[in-house]
């Protein structure tokens, strides 16, 4: 390859990274902006993803929590803990949990529990207090009364000291339920029970 050649190709690479610019050739026109119609009627913007509000393993809080996005509990709260989007329970909290759901990984809960989609809790969770969303699986230890609106289910390890009432219940093998269940047909699909049975 001669040097001529070296420099040609050098001055078409900056050329097309640079507009041509500097190197004797008249500059490109920058590409005009889209009329106000066209930005208009362009997709929505995704919607802006939260970062999680972190309270780690060792933190203390006495208070409630509340955040906007997701928040993630290593530590221990001494309050609620109050979130429009997930929250993920592997610490304390004395006080009520709400989020959009709540996942308890080896967490410890002594307080309400409200979602409005999910509650899970995982063989090692443990919780004191009242479970309430739309579907609740329940793999660990419940002292409290669970309503849903859709399923409940209670795997292999679950021990549920308390009443269960959903449209659909299914329990493990191994697992135990010390209260009363009642499954109620989902809304809409309602049976009147006075005539159910008429022959």
């Amino acid at each position: 390859m001669n040097v001529s050649t070296v420099k040609g190709n050098a001055k078409q690479a900056f050329g097309e990274l640079f507009g041509r610019i500097g190197f004797g050739e008249e500059p490109r026109q920058a590409d005009p902006a889209p009329p106000q119609e066209a930005l208009a009627e362009a997709a929505p913007p995704a919607p802006v993803q939260l970062p999680p509000t972190v309270i780690a393993a060792g933190t203390q809080i006495t208070g409630e929590v509340r955040a906007e996005g997701p928040i993630e509990v290593g530590g221990t709260v001494d309050g609620g803990v109050f979130s429009k989007e997930s929250v993920r329970v592997s610490g304390t909290v004395i006080g009520a949990v709400r989020g959009s759901s709540v996942l308890l990984l080896g967490g410890r809960v002594r307080g309400d529990v409200a979602a409005d989609s999910s509650v899970t809790l995982d063989a090692q969770a443990v919780a004191v207090g009242d479970l309430a969303a739309a579907c609740v699986q329940i793999d660990g230890r419940l002292k409290g009364n669970v309503t849903a609106r859709g399923a409940v289910r209670l795997l292999d390890r679950a021990l549920v000291a308390g009443d269960v009432t959903a449209s659909h219940f299914a329990m493990g093998e191994r697992s135990a339920l010390f209260g009363t269940v009642h499954v109620t047909p989902p809304q809409g699909e309602e049976r009147d029970l006075e005539t159910a049975f008429d022959f």
